[in-house]
């Protein structure tokens, strides 16, 4: 093809590069890259992993895109300060160069969404002082991550406890509490039931630092010293179906 109307030609009637370099298929207007049988008006076929379409200003790498295949997965890359996306010319999302997300038009790395996990965890009663002999029931917990925030939901009772001694204590938080002081989770309870005499649980907080929460009592008396006097092993109960709590709680991760 030596001149403009040799390549007009070409694309009228169809044709091909080097085999499947570039083909015109002319029956049903379609351009292939690497394939002698595009699928969509411009297929680009790449073998292996490699870069697919790189598109760079002419002021270097700062200007450079790039949609790249690697296996099974695809990537789409700005290399200058992160990725952009707008609709009728306004900013609706943006991808940091540092990682995270953020929302119409915020640049600030402190508020970029730079997690979102969800799975299980197993709840387990436990004590501060001295081991107790328990037969767990029900161990149920579940958690979102959103950014810096978890949320957990869960039941947990027993069929059997005996002897221990101290606090009593759940344990097994899907992460551990921010260390920042006084930077307290919070658990509050839908259900109490079958507990000792007098030994309801009301509430529960998360300690800095801690993988656990620590339930903690009505108080004994008409109520205005508040809810702070913790459960204690002897308040626990031995019945079938005992010491049951149906929680949700939120706090601060590490």
């Amino acid at each position: 093809m030596s001149n403009a109307r040799d390549l007009s030609k070409f694309l009228q009637e169809g044709g091909e590069v080097d085999t499947d370099t570039l083909v015109v298929d002319s029956t049903n207007n379609r351009v292939g890259i690497g394939t002698t049988s595009p699928s969509a008006p411009l297929e680009v076929n790449v073998s292996g992993a490699s870069d697919a379409l790189i598109l760079t200003s002419d002021t270097g790498t700062n200007g450079e895109l790039q949609i790249d295949f690697n296996g099974a997965n695809a990537s789409h890359n700005s290399v200058q300060g992160g990725h952009t996306f707008a609709t009728n010319g306004t900013e609706r999302m943006r991808i940091l160069s540092s990682g995270g997300i953020t929302f119409n038009g915020d640049t600030a790395a402190a508020n970029a969404l730079d997690d979102y996990e969800e799975g299980t965890w197993t709840p387990t009663y436990g004590m501060t002082g001295s081991a107790a002999t328990i037969t767990h029931l029900t161990q149920t917990g579940y958690y979102r991550k959103v950014g810096s925030t978890v949320w957990i939901w869960g039941r947990i009772n027993t069929n059997g406890w005996s002897g221990g001694s101290g606090n009593v204590v759940v344990n097994g938080l899907p992460f551990t509490a921010s260390g920042a002081s006084s930077l307290f989770g919070s658990v509050h309870f839908s259900y109490v039931n079958a507990f000792g005499t007098n030994s309801f649980p009301s509430a529960a907080y998360i300690a800095t630092g801690g993988d656990r929460f620590q339930p903690i009592k009505l108080p004994s008396s008409d109520g205005r010293s508040g809810a702070n006097t913790p459960v204690f092993t002897s308040d626990m109960s031995n019945v079938n179906f005992g010491n049951d709590l149906i929680f949700a709680g939120s706090y601060i991760p590490a």
